[in-house]
């Protein structure tokens, strides 16, 4: 029924993430998931993660890191503190 298998699906499900896959890659997917409901809930679980992660990216870019954490200002200044001081 499926050309790949689900473990090159998986990959290349991951790889769309970073990356524009090629016309093939993407109809290979998107016929593959049609018929496999494991690598379609892999599909759907790993965009809707993908999504959150840039919609919280972008609360964080215009409302400054750490915002809406729920952190006093003295933990965010300790966090801040300890990272400058563990990456010079």
């Amino acid at each position: 029924m499926c050309e790949e298998s689900c473990e090159i699906i998986t990959k290349k499900i991951s790889e769309s993430i970073d990356h524009k896959l090629t016309l093939k890659e993407r109809i290979t997917i998107r016929i593959h998931i049609t018929f496999c409901k494991f690598c379609r809930r892999y599909y759907r679980q790993l965009t809707m993660m993908h999504h959150y992660f840039e919609e919280r990216l972008k609360k964080e870019t215009q409302n400054g890191p750490l915002a809406g954490s729920g952190l006093s200002s003295e933990a965010k200044y300790r966090i801040k503190k300890n990272l400058r001081e563990n990456t010079e």
